[in-house]
């Protein structure tokens, strides 16, 4: 195939990986799931920060010599995340439904880069001489499913940019490798055609004279030397590390160019050993290609190891049950059954959900378990290809059969086993049970294979052979086409959080995870009923892996469904498990965390309270815990305008007013009035953050004080009217006055302090 036929391949290839996901609901869907936490509470990503804190922090914004860190040091991704934000700032979308509409377009593209890449390295791994080999499998790879994860949610750009720097890697380093003559090798016509070049311009050069053939020589020897250099050790080199610190898993990139290496000029352990032992000089020189690339690695992984302060991520067993598992049968058979599933995915992805954690996937505890003999036919086909690797092909094998065989464990083992090693909990045990966006680029490997199936197929010549070929190309186009189909869903699946979540409980509702988010988006669109079902297997602190905000977002339920009584009992519950988290303390502990979910617990209190004084004492209870919670914040002014509303009509009643009416209108208005001072306490606070914790808390005393006064001014009042004493008909308007007089001195007195802590004009 000529070079301008596979760029125009690669550039197809590109293009319809593009279109499968350029549909504008999904380039406008908003920021969803881990987008929150890596990007919407980033500060570096938000550019509060200088740039180069992008080297210091993990990918959340924890610095990395925090014990809390989760040690997932990704510079490259997130500096791309902070270019798309302050491009946002520049061209005014930030915070409009357009803001991340740059974000979703970038990783697209990237998609698209990596799916033209795909194609050419198939070309290489696969032989050019067949284009629709290479294409189907550059195809499948653009419009697979399970890519929708990494392609379609913001966070996992990750994933892309380590497959691309990853791919870059492999061009550079496979098409300068050199090939050992005699190997099963579909180069070596290359190889042969450069050395007929070469030997017409030797033949040149003897014309010219022995002297100008010396020179020629030593200069074109000098500059392979230097070009083996750059395209074998540094450039590889270079995206590796760029591969690395886009996503940990970029480290293995060096090892996949061993592997391809080895297989491409030896295919066995025992061809190479044999050729090693006949002193031969190709062997010799691939040992110091590989001894090269082992140090290469090590140097990287011992120095992400260093950044990570020397020590491993603190995970918790609820995030991967199975890699923590105790009993050594259940551990092995659990993760093993991972990887069962993620081969179905590959094959059929119908089961996908962003989210399989805690009990998502039960274990496998015994034999009896029919998933533990799925696990043993897994290992199965590993030996067999373990042992084909270490076996010595039989010399009455042909060139296709061999080609073949070579093909397969290329794909096998350099693009479907050695990038998911670190994802596998083989080396380390994870922070994740399983994710669609960790076999980006461990499903080339399975495409690899289906490009080298229609590669056989339609090779085939004899009995039946054009129905056969008609055979193979409606299967691959059902196949893309269905494909097609379920990317698109998926793609607009993640573009909308009420679909991702409800769609993820239909398919995996054991996850504890995915339960709590489909309750909250059902009671968020007012589906109490639906709601309630879904939290009802969570509700419980004590069995819910201990999270406090599930029995949050249950009693909210019960309290739209008029059931309290089961609210309260819940909400005891979950606040006494907080103040016992808080006591025993531990690395995991959060103190924000944990000030957050018992705040929302007393806003939960609140939908079950009655009287309207009690219920916004706990309102203004809840934000004295924590100011920032959205929720509490949102529900605060609702109740002040209600409060507002009814204060108004009881006022309109006139002589209507009895004693009783009297003394809810006196405790509505201290009431308000106690709910204004601490609206402007919580404004004072996000205006002036740097106040000091004494100049708050005179603040509140002066508050406590006024507000004690006017009490004993009002019950006054009401003693006066219980004996029949009537007062002048201007104290009451005197003293109203009074109080919007004290009020205005007050806020003077607050704006004098605050401009007396602003910096002089000269420093802003």
């Amino acid at each position: 195939m000529l070079k301008f036929q596979r760029s125009a391949l690669c550039l197809f290839t590109a293009f319809i990986a593009i279109f499968c996901y350029w549909d504008p609901r999904a380039l406008k869907g908003g920021f969803i799931y881990d987008d929150v936490a890596s990007i919407v509470n980033n500060e570096v990503v938000l550019a509060k920060v200088p740039w180069q804190e992008a080297f210091r922090r993990d990918f959340w914004g924890t610095p990395m010599k925090q014990p809390q860190s989760h040690k997932s040091y990704r510079p490259i991704t997130t500096l791309t995340l902070r270019m798309n934000m302050v491009w946002s700032y520049i061209i005014g979308t930030a915070g409009t439904e357009d803001h991340t509409c740059y974000f979703h377009i970038f990783n697209v593209l990237l998609h698209g880069c990596n799916t033209g890449m795909i194609t050419e390295v198939a070309a290489i791994v696969l032989g050019d001489e067949n284009a629709g080999a290479a294409l189907i499998a550059g195809l499948l790879f653009g419009v697979h499913p399970v890519h929708a994860e990494a392609v379609s949610n913001i966070t996992s750009r990750g994933e892309l940019l380590m497959t691309l720097f990853n791919l870059l890697a492999f061009l550079s380093y496979a098409s300068h490798i050199p090939a050992r003559p005699g190997s099963s090798n579909e180069d070596d016509n290359a190889d042969s055609q450069e050395n007929t070049e070469t030997l017409s311009s030797q033949e040149k050069n003897k014309k010219r004279g022995p002297r100008g053939d010396q020179h020629a020589q030593m200069a074109k020897e000098e500059q392979n030397a230097t070009s083996s250099i750059c395209f074998l050790y540094i450039i590889p080199f270079i995206c590796t590390t760029l591969s690395l610190f886009s996503k940990e898993q970029g480290v293995t990139t060096l090892c996949t160019l061993a592997a391809f290496d080895f297989l491409r000029n030896y295919s066995s352990i025992q061809s190479f050993l044999r050729i090693l032992r006949q002193n031969n000089i190709h062997a010799r020189q691939f040992l110091v290609r590989m001894t090269v690339l082992a140090i290469e690695t090590l140097v990287m992984a011992g120095w992400r190891y260093y950044l990570n302060g020397e020590t491993q991520p603190q995970f918790v067993e609820e995030q991967n049950p199975q890699g923590f598992a105790q009993d050594r049968f259940t551990r092995v058979f659990s993760i093993n059954w991972i990887y069962v599933l993620y081969i179905r995915d590959m094959i059929l992805p119908i089961y996908l959900a962003p989210d399989w954690s805690g009990i998502g996937i039960p274990l496998v505890e015994s034999m009896q378990d029919q998933r533990a003999w799925m696990v043993c036919g897994l290992w199965t086909l590993t030996v067999c290809c373990l042992y084909s690797l270490y076996r010595e092909p039989s010399a009455n094998l042909s060139h296709i059969q061999k080609e073949v065989r070579t093909s397969t464990l290329i794909a096998v083992i350099a693009f479907l086993f050695l990038p998911f090693l670190l994802s596998s909990n083989l080396l380390v045990t994870t922070g994740l049970t399983k994710a669609d966006r960790v076999i980006y680029l461990p499903l080339f490997g399975y495409c690899l294979l289906q490009g080298l199936f229609y590669k056989l197929s339609s090779g085939y010549r004899g009995c039946g052979e054009r129905l056969i070929l008609v055979g193979i190309w409606a299967f691959f186009t059902v196949q893309l086409y269905v494909f097609g189909l379920k990317t698109h869903e998926r793609n607009l699946a993640w573009a909308d959080e009420y679909t991702l979540w409800t769609h993820a409980f239909q398919v995996n509702p054991r996850s504890f995870h995915t339960r709590s988010n489909a309750g909250r988006l059902l009671a968020k669109n007012n589906e109490f009923v639906e709601a309630e079902n879904v939290l009802r297997p969570i509700k419980d602190v004590r069995s819910n892996g201990g999270n406090p905000n599930d029995t949050f977002l249950y009693a909210v339920a019960l309290s739209k469904l008029d059931r309290c009584e089961e609210a309260f009992h819940l909400i005891d519950d979950a606040t006494d498990f907080l103040l016992e988290e808080q006591e025993r303390g531990g690395l995991r502990y959060n103190p924000k965390m944990s000030l957050h979910a018992q705040s929302s617990l007393v806003v939960a209190r609140a939908f079950c309270t009655a009287n309207v004084i009690e219920k916004g004492k706990l309102m203004q209870q809840s934000l004295e815990l924590d100011p920032t919670n959205a929720f509490a914040q949102s529900h605060y002014i609702i109740y002040i305008e209600n409060l507002q509303r009814l204060y108004q009509q009881m006022k309109q009643m006139g002589n209507q007013v009895t004693a009783e009416i009297q003394m809810e209108i006196s405790a509505i208005e201290q009431q308000l009035w106690s709910m204004e001072q601490q609206i402007q306490y919580m404004k004072m606070q996000q205006e002036n953050p740097a106040a000091s914790q004494e100049e708050v808390h005179k603040l509140q005393q002066q508050s406590i004080m006024e507000q004690q006064q006017q009490m004993t001014v009002m019950q006054q009042r009401q003693q006066n009217q219980q004996l029949g004493h009537s007062e002048p008909p201007n104290n009451e308007e005197q003293m109203h006055k009074m109080m919007q007089q004290q009020m205005m001195m007050k806020q003077q007195q607050q704006q004098q302090q605050q401009i007396s802590r602003l910096p002089p004009m000269e420093e802003l």
